[in-house]
């Protein structure tokens, strides 16, 4: 789970984000941007 969480923090980080507790916040409560940030698309 570590190593997921890791993987998630670099692709915030690759996104530019600055605040990474306040992007993952953001991620956990809308997980459509977050599987949009991992290249994961839902038709």
């Amino acid at each position: 789970m570590a190593s997921l969480r890791n993987i998630a923090i670099t692709i915030l980080r690759l996104q530019g984000e600055a605040n990474l507790a306040k992007a993952t916040r953001a991620a956990r409560n809308d997980p459509d941007r977050a599987l949009k940030l991992a290249g994961i698309t839902i038709n």
